[in-house]
């Protein structure tokens, strides 16, 4: 749905699934980029920043090349997406 620009219906989607299942990441993170493309940024960051709390890992280098994408920092968003993959190569 975000992919769609339907961030509305994916909040709408994945707000009973998050509460069913707090801790999967994958939700976590397509919740909290919906919520932010909602301009909901206070709730997406308290989701988000749960992943990034957990301390270095794929998830958090993908959230981290995502948000320096968004802020249009070619550089540092190429960084932290490589070592995603780097970190977990099959991440779709």
């Amino acid at each position: 749905m975000i992919e769609t620009n339907q961030p509305a219906k994916a909040v709408e989607l994945l707000t009973p699934l998050h509460d069913e299942y707090p801790d999967d990441h994958a939700i976590v993170y397509v919740l909290g980029m919906a919520l932010l493309k909602e301009s909901r940024t206070a709730d997406a960051q308290a989701l988000l920043d749960r992943i990034l709390s957990d301390g270095e890992s794929a998830e958090s280098a993908f959230l981290l090349g995502q948000s320096a994408l968004l802020r249009n920092d070619l550089a540092e968003a190429a960084s932290r997406l490589a070592r995603a993959a780097q970190l977990y190569p099959k991440m779709p």
